[in-house]
């Protein structure tokens, strides 16, 4: 995903390093040529979400009997914080 954020935060589609994630599923290093008009036109903001977080949110996810892997567990994570007031 960071390539994602860093082409919204540039305003064109970027390739970037990657590294090691819980969520390789998402370690995209190069934005979608394809994708782009659609993330530039549907977005107004997008969030990145820590290991940390995604983990915790994955653990809850499947100690609670919902399967779900890292990447999905990223949206819970995202979730999870602005319920509990991380972000705005």
């Amino acid at each position: 995903m960071e390539a994602q954020f860093t082409a919204l935060r540039a305003g064109e589609p970027v390739s970037v390093p990657t590294s090691t994630t819980f969520m390789q599923a998402i370690n995209a290093g190069t934005m979608s040529a394809t994708a782009w008009p659609l993330v530039r036109e549907g977005l107004d903001a997008a969030v990145a979400v820590s290991d940390a977080l995604a983990m915790a949110a994955h653990k809850l996810l499947n100690d609670s009997g919902v399967t779900a892997g890292p990447a999905g567990a990223a949206r819970a994570g995202r979730r999870h914080a602005r319920a509990v007031g991380w972000l705005g």
